[in-house]
């Protein structure tokens, strides 16, 4: 097995990825957050009627 350091730019691209992950995860998480809240208040915006 041939094992190599990795270099500048495999180190730039992995930044990248995890950039792009991040954003991913925060609007996955984002929505499921958006969904919880409605679920929790719509009742009580039902009463307030």
């Amino acid at each position: 097995m041939d094992l190599q350091l990795a270099g500048k730019n495999d180190i730039q691209r992995i930044e990248r990825e995890l950039l792009v992950i991040k954003w991913m995860i925060g609007l996955v998480l984002g929505g499921i957050i958006t969904l919880i809240l409605k679920a929790f208040f719509e009742p009580f915006s039902v009463l307030a009627a």
